[in-house]
């Protein structure tokens, strides 16, 4: 392929998919992407003084989401929360590009890298919605690069700057955070042996920092428990890697295997040969390390290892280098930029498609009242026409974003979040209530909830289950949309 196509036809694709983020679509398909929209929009409330939930919530300053929910709260002073959350993913992406084509350039890797992690964005973290997670993978690039040119060059200002960007990637997300400083420390000890002494101060400071995280503890910690720690099999390990890689969910999940696979075998089949430099081994090294190492569920926290897949293709393509032989077999180059294409497309029409799903939404919400609190009844948790899964289960907390509302199950239970419950304040409906909808049955405070919105195609049952429920008598429907429904207390 010409250089000059091959970076026109680059440019205008990455700028395409940040064109279709931003006005493609009303909502994202990303699933927790509403609830930190909601935490966004309660953080702006409670700084202005204009906050109908100051009574049960307050701030959580010493978070790892704090930069994230910064950025966020910035953008969303000149444009609506649906529309900053949409920039501030569209950021997240080019700086996700931008910090691995600097990654790519440091290390002399082919530029076929560049292509690969476009749709290597777009898989397991971001359809779960992991905002801040997505955030902190650029940033933790960036930093690695940094503490490179540091133990590289040495000098106070590396230092300092080094020191400077780990804080700010600890205030990202812990995550991104634990990862790269371990990566860099890695390739300190591989680089400098036994003089790797001499650059211990930031990671004496960054211990420092995990220790503070860790002692100030969970003040909800004993109202929820999702269980005991949770590993999954080797095999299903590997498997997800495949697939999630790509896609959260999907009923053809043996394309993504083979798609996977063959990427995986294009650079042998293309004239592509191992790099001599053993560093840039490094990385896919510790990914793979922690990826089959690191538990499903830890300390009330889920999904550990899974989100870091946005991270292997990209490392992966750094350890090849193009031969200086002369080769006969077919080259393959060609497929790959296929193949990526495919995989874009696939998420375009994911975003397409989950705006036609979501319109009635749109209408159903524009119909509400203000500033109510409102029960989570999501029974239709999954779109149909969007290659995702459990996309709606926290869908109502765009009421919550948009109409100053309060919303349960709420993340202000999560302890990285920036706004948290009191810990006096923890409604009946907590952690596990929005996959359990069943818990709404049981509740007692019939006063707590102005609303109740739930997703459901059958009515029939969904009275039923109002009917039974403890509070049940206190609602009447108010509003329908397709499968959308409202009822209001009235009593």
């Amino acid at each position: 392929m010409d250089i000059k196509f091959e970076r026109w036809a680059y440019y205008i694709i990455l700028i395409s998919i940040i064109s279709t983020i931003i006005f493609g679509t009303t909502y994202l398909p990303m699933t927790d992407l509403p609830q930190h929209a909601g935490q966004v929009v309660a953080l702006d409330d409670l700084l202005k003084g204009q906050s109908s939930w100051a009574h049960l919530i307050e701030f959580n300053i010493f978070t790892p989401y704090l930069i994230g929910y910064a950025l966020w709260l910035s953008v969303y002073q000149f444009v609506d929360i649906v529309t900053a959350s949409k920039i501030i993913i569209a950021f997240t992406f080019f700086l996700y590009v931008f910090s691995f084509y600097k990654l790519r350039k440091y290390y002399q890797a082919e530029k076929i890298t560049d292509w690969v992690v476009l749709p290597s964005f777009f898989g397991f973290a971001y359809y779960y919605g992991f905002v801040t997670f997505l955030i902190g993978i650029p940033v933790g690039i960036l930093f690695f690069l940094q503490m490179k040119k540091w133990f590289d060059q040495g000098g106070n200002a590396n230092f300092l700057l080094s020191c400077l960007l780990g804080v700010v990637l600890f205030f990202s997300h812990i995550l991104s955070f634990l990862f790269f400083v371990l990566l860099s420390f890695v390739v300190l000890v591989y680089q400098h042996r036994v003089q790797s002494y001499r650059f211990f101060i930031p990671f004496f400071i960054f211990g420092l920092f995990v220790v503070a995280y860790l002692l100030k503890g969970d003040s909800l910690g004993s109202q929820y428990d999702y269980g005991g720690n949770r590993w999954t099999p080797f095999l299903d390990k590997l498997k997800e890697l495949f697939i999630n890689t790509w896609t959260l969910h999907s009923n053809v999940s043996y394309v993504y295997i083979i798609l996977s696979f063959l990427l995986l075998v294009f650079p042998f089949l293309s004239g592509f040969k191992f790099s001599k430099n053993v560093e840039r081994y490094i990385p896919v090294s510790v990914f793979l390390v922690c990826w089959f190492c690191l538990p499903l569920l830890f300390n009330n926290i889920y999904f550990i290892y899974n989100r870091y897949t946005l991270l292997f293709f990209g490392f992966y393509y750094l350890i090849f280098e193009k031969s200086n032989k002369s080769y006969t077999r077919l080259n393959f180059l060609p497929l790959i930029y296929c193949f990526i294409l495919i995989l874009l497309c696939k998420v375009v029409l994911n975003i397409y498609n989950f705006n036609k799903e979501s319109k009635d939404f749109l209408e159903f919400i524009n119909e509400l009242p203000e500033r109510k609190s409102v029960a989570s009844l999501m029974f239709e948790k999954s779109p149909i026409l969007t290659e995702s899964a459990y996309t709606f289960v926290q869908f109502p907390l765009w009421y919550q974003a948009q109409k100053h509302g309060w919303v349960d199950y709420n993340f202000a239970w999560a302890s990285p979040q920036l706004i948290r419950f009191k810990p006096d304040q923890t409604p009946e409906m907590g952690p596990g209530t929005e996959w359990a909808h069943e818990a709404f049955l049981q509740v007692k405070n019939c006063e707590h909830y102005d609303l109740v919105i739930a997703r459901i195609r059958d009515l029939d049952y969904l009275q039923a289950f109002m009917n039974s429920a403890n509070c049940g008598h206190n609602y009447k429907m108010l509003l329908q949309h397709s499968y959308w429904v409202a009822y209001q207390r009235i009593s």
